[in-house]
């Protein structure tokens, strides 16, 4: 939490007006409190998303608004110590709450992510053969065109993580997109060049062609049947 709630004051202090209030140790007690507010809210989240996903085939996307809905309390006081630790900064803190708010909920996203694949790591079963053809199909008409020259040395790392990514998790019981999700958090260091949004549509779809393949390769064994 603390790397977000830097990184966002930093941005607003440059265009507001510091309000300069408070000492340094208290402002760094404040920070302290948003930081922890912060977190108490992100394993809220990701505890709700376990516990939905647990229940029902869901997306990332659903469980952390539905685990958002149900940690609002969690969510409303994270605000209260942020928008407190703002102001002892800024006088206009609105736009840079919804900024902060918005960062804790893509970091609660991809918590959630990496929960859920590391839940299902012990437990790889494979997909319906078919509902996993129709959504390769799916991917392979969305994938952007390569680059002419092809792509260059620095975008072949990113496409190297992915792919290695795509390795590690392609036995997993999880959707190829909550891996394609995950693997982008972690491999985005490595975009590079120009065309950036094809550089990760191409990694996305690698990842969830990759995953697909292995599911399609690994059919399901009968219930109680053990593994090989």
């Amino acid at each position: 939490m603390k790397k977000i709630t830097v990184l966002l004051v930093g941005m607003v202090s440059i265009s507001s007006c510091s309000q300069m209030t408070t000492n340094k140790s208290e402002l760094a007690a404040l920070g302290t409190t948003a930081e922890n507010d912060g977190d108490v809210y992100v394993a809220c989240v990701v505890n709700k998303s376990l516990d939905n996903a647990a229940k029902a085939a869901i997306d990332v996307a659903s469980l952390v608004e539905l685990a958002g809905n149900a940690c609002q309390s969690e969510l409303d006081q994270y605000k209260s110590s942020q928008e407190a630790y703002l102001g002892a900064q800024v006088m206009m803190t609105g736009k840079p709450l919804q900024q902060s708010v918005d960062a804790l909920n893509e970091h609660a996203r991809t918590e959630v992510g990496e929960a859920l694949l590391s839940a299902a790591d012990s437990a790889p079963t494979a997909a319906s053969a078919g509902v996993a053809t129709a959504v390769a199909a799916g991917a392979a008409s969305s994938a952007p065109a390569q680059p002419a020259n092809g792509w260059n040395a620095d975008q072949r790392v990113y496409l190297d993580c992915m792919e290695d990514q795509a390795h590690k998790y392609s036995g997993v019981n999880e959707s190829a997109s909550v891996i394609a999700d995950v693997a982008q958090s972690r491999c985005k260091a490595y975009m590079a060049g120009p065309g950036a949004a094809a550089l990760e549509q191409e990694g996305r779809t690698v990842v969830m062609g990759m995953v697909l393949d292995a599911k399609l390769a690994s059919p399901a064994r009968p219930a109680g049947q053990p593994g090989e």
